[in-house]
Parts: C-alpha cells; structure tokens; sequence
C-alpha cells in the first residue's frame, strides 16, 4: 500500500499513515491502496504474550479510523491468533510504559519463537505507529483438566478450576466472583459479561470486561518489549 509518514509524530518520529482504500491520502492526494503494515518479534521464548499498541492521542480533526484492523499471527501468512478491530480515535490507555500509552489488542500463545502484528487500511486513517509485547510466563494451558484447586471463580455455581473454560455455560450480563491474582484469557469473542475482581491494589479495575467463552489462567511473571512498525 502507498503509506504515508510523518516524521513529526509518532513513538520514534516515524509513523505512518493510509487512508480507506480508494480514498485520497493527505498530503499527496494519492489515492490510497490496499496495504498492510507489520511488527515481527522473532527468537522469543515459548510462553503467553499481551500485545499492546500504541498511536500519537487524537487531535480531532484528523478523521481516525473508529476500525483499525489489528491481527496477531504465529508468523508472516502463519494462523491468524487474534483479529481485534480499534478506534483510533481514542487514545490509548490500558497501561504506560517507556514513555508511551497503549491499549492492549489481544493475549496469545506462541510457542514457534515468533509473533507477527499487522495493520491494514481501515474506514478512515489507520496510524501505523508501535507495537509492545509482554510475556507472561508459560503458554495457557486450556485443557480442562490442566490444573485442580478452586479459582474463586464459578460459573452457574459450580467452582472453575486453572484451564477451566465457560463458552456457552455464561449468559449475557452475567458476573462471576474471581479472587486477587487471577487473570482471564479470551477464547472467543461474543456477548460480553462482567467478572469481578477483588482488588490486589488502588490501581487495580473492580470489574474486567470480557466475552462470555474464557479460559481461567494463573497470574504469571512479566517480561516485556516493544517495536516499532517496518
């Protein structure tokens, strides 16, 4: 695609930016064409990744994409782990670090040793800008008998135990008690509920907003980088 960069903005003074295909680009008035943008993580250690993005905060007149298409894959043309749509529009905000806000696209297994993000048009601009990577240990292991001992989490009032999962066993608004420590990984995407967290500290959310199919992990250390688009 014929990307466009901005020297002025972005993480390391290199983002860049298309417009929805078909549509012109400013400020060369090319009409933009189909194109995807790639951050590769190679050499990494087998384990469960967050993935997060980061993009410059909005300025409001700059006509953001409210779909920029994020996908997670296990390498280039590899399985699609993760397809996850956001608004550029709003500023990133799950976490800071090294100087940057981002918002979180998705959690993944990889167990090859790469990790692959791309990024193609959208309905509007789409801001091609950095991508963070943080390991949190060992892959999920989503098997259903994986692990034993009570989560704290139940669903229809039965106890889930680590590597539980709840795909159709949840309804639309339902809410189920977690305990401090313990983290959801999302298998699906599809109507969301509330699980409820006690909070380890005054920063940590009350609530956490996930699809009604997850699969209950164990909290797990943090490794963590980042880079920026090819």
């Amino acid at each position: 695609g014929n990307w466009e960069t901005w020297t002025a903005s972005g993480r390391s003074g290199d983002l860049r930016y298309i417009n929805s295909v078909g549509v012109a680009n400013y400020p060369s008035n090319n009409i933009a064409t189909a194109g995807v943008a790639r951050w590769s993580f190679t050499s990494l250690p087998v384990g469960q990744y967050r993935v997060s993005a980061t993009w410059p905060d909005p300025d409001g007149t700059s006509g953001r994409a409210t779909n920029a298409p994020y996908r997670v894959l296990d390498n280039v043309g590899g399985a699609t782990l993760a397809s996850v749509p956001r608004d550029q529009n709003l500023a990133p905000d799950d976490r800071t670090d090294q100087g940057s806000d981002w918002e979180d696209i998705a959690t993944v297994n990889i167990t090859a040793g790469i990790l692959i993000v791309e990024l193609a048009n959208g309905n509007s601009y789409v801001m091609a800008d950095a991508i963070r990577i943080e390991r949190l240990g060992p892959p999920a292991d989503t098997s259903a008998d994986s692990a034993s001992g009570d989560s704290g989490v139940s669903s229809g009032g039965s106890a889930l135990t680590a590597g539980d999962t709840t795909a159709g066993t949840i309804a639309d608004g339902d809410a189920t008690a977690a305990s401090t420590g313990q983290q959801v990984v999302l298998a699906a995407t599809a109507a969301a509920i509330t699980v409820t967290a006690d909070k380890a500290d005054d920063n940590a959310p009350a609530t956490i907003p996930v699809p009604y199919a997850f699969t209950l992990v164990e909290s797990l250390p943090t490794e963590e980088a980042d880079s920026d688009a090819e």
